[in-house]
């Protein structure tokens, strides 16, 4: 910054002088003796510098100085002022300029926020009254909030006190998203991507979802190295700290919810997979429940339910084929991380086929997941595997296609065929299995709260590569897929 000009020459100036230019009335004034101190080496400053300096910067952050020559904030030359200003103090690295540099300084530069940052505990009420009474302190209160937890380790802030600044964070989610996003990356907090991956696709502001957008393809690496027991642990602490002072109906859900959490984290740990990942289906589906009746926020549903089932899939990648509704030909056809335990098998039948008029594929059904089955970034699928019968003795000798189609809310997202299935029977006992493998796909992100995930199996008479008849029949009946059993366990692998 250029110097000011005032009415003392600089030479006349000693550092006690200047010390006593902070108190005078005239910003231009004070300006200029900040900048002249913050040239003098520090152990040449005398010791009133330190106290009168960082005093000048509570004063300034409180509006306890009079401005006579200045439109204060609203003056190019005031700020300039406060980070020449805020820069001096910092160097002090002095506990007693934590109410100032919170109020003010942490506005100015991440140095600021570094050291507040990292007086941990004692920098929390300063923090709080900044956030309290300066609306545009408050995104760089929750940047040097997460740059505090990522300090945790050296500033000695307590686990109580540690919940609550991720509850502060919190108090951030729908109104500084810029905010939240750098003080995810500071921190590392690699569980908040779902709520991030929402924001930057939704921001109508296109600068917002970018920067939000940076954040995204950051964090999601470190989520997916992750190992699965830091992933359950820091989806806890985010619990904790939104169940804080719960009461009501979200103090119970916050009980149940903290208890099958503890669950699936001593069962990831006991390497139980399967058991794990049911009870992490259970507890989004909870959380599910808990938004439709206003427990949760639509953030905090979005933090809980799809970080719960990320981690469902980081356990285990198999989907499930189910039915309810009959045995025969079931109304409801469903798609679940649960596998079947039933002992009878449901079958979905395919209508008459023909080969003549073109061999439409005809569809066999279509199963559909409930909302938010999948979470995080689709990246591949497991090839499909079913058991096929005859709806009709008849048509024994009769050769098959088979398609498979996976899409997200209606939106095809690969498909994949298996030409030419033979031996097939009307025998229950003996139905066939069959397996159809899918393409490489485009990843596909999944938001693990709205989006729907459905496969669609279809049919027709068989044929060559070339699209010609295969052999056998030219007509068929229909096609028999059994499926919802523990031997007929039809699934197929999604990656997340």
């Amino acid at each position: 910054m250029a110097l000011l000009p005032i009415s003392l020459s600089a030479q006349a100036d000693n550092p006690d002088s200047l010390v006593r230019l902070l108190t005078a009335p005239s910003l231009a004034v004070r300006a200029d003796a900040v900048v002249r101190l913050s040239l003098i080496p520090m152990a040449q400053l005398p010791a009133s510098a330190r106290p009168a300096l960082i005093s000048l910067l509570e004063r300034e952050a409180t509006g306890q100085v009079a401005y006579p020559d200045t439109t204060a904030a609203g003056d190019e030359t005031w700020g300039e002022y406060i980070i020449d200003l805020t820069r001096t103090v910092v160097r002090f690295h002095d506990p007693t300029s934590v109410r100032g540099l919170s109020l003010i300084g942490i506005q100015t530069s991440r140095a600021a926020q570094e050291f507040v940052a990292g007086l941990g505990s004692q920098s929390l009420a300063a923090l709080d009254e900044a956030w309290t009474t300066k609306r545009s302190a408050r995104p760089s209160v929750l940047v040097t909030l997460g740059r505090m937890v990522a300090q945790q380790q050296m500033n000695g802030l307590s686990e109580s006190d540690r919940q609550g600044v991720l509850k502060r964070i919190w108090a951030g989610v729908d109104s500084f998203p810029i905010a939240l996003a750098t003080a995810a990356r500071a921190a590392s907090f690699f569980v908040l991507v779902p709520v991030l991956r929402h924001i930057a696709s939704s921001d109508s502001d296109p600068s917002v979802g970018a920067a939000v957008g940076r954040a995204v393809a950051e964090l999601q690496p470190k989520l997916d190295a992750m190992p699965p027991a830091n992933v359950a642990s820091g989806l806890s602490d985010w619990l904790r700290a939104l169940c804080l002072s719960a009461q009501g109906t979200r103090s119970i859900a916050c009980t149940s919810l903290s208890g099958s959490l503890t669950s699936a984290r001593g069962q990831i740990t006991a390497n139980q997979p399967g058991p794990a990942r049911d009870t992490l289906t259970a507890f989004a589906a909870q959380v599910d429940a808990g938004f439709q009746q206003g427990v949760w926020s639509d953030g905090e549903h979005r933090l809980l339910a799809a970080n719960a089932r990320y981690l469902g899939f980081r356990l285990g990648s198999a989907i499930f084929l189910h039915g309810s509704g009959g045995t025969a030909n079931p109304p409801t056809l469903a798609l679940s991380t649960l596998a079947p335990a039933g002992t009878t098998a449901k079958y979905q039948d395919s209508p008459a086929l023909a080969f003549a008029s073109g061999n439409p594929w005809l569809a066999v059904g279509t199963w559909t997941s409930p909302r938010g089955l999948g979470s995080g970034t689709l990246s591949a699928l497991g090839a499909a595997q079913v058991w096929l019968g005859l709806k009709n003795s008849d048509d024994i000798g009769t050769n098959f296609d088979l398609r498979v189609e996976a899409y997200k809310n209606g939106t095809l997202v690969t498909a994949g065929q298996t030409l030419c299935i033979q031996g097939i029977t009307r025998n229950a006992d003996l139905a066939k299995a069959v397996t159809v493998a899918f393409p490489a796909l485009t990843a596909t992100t999944f938001d693990g709260v709205t989006d729907v995930l459905s496969l669609k199996v279809l049919t027709r008479i068989g044929t060559t590569a070339g699209g010609a008849a295969c052999g056998g029949h030219s007509t068929a009946v229909g096609l028999r897929l059994y499926f919802d059993a523990v031997s007929r366990n039809a699934q197929f692998a999604a990656t997340f």
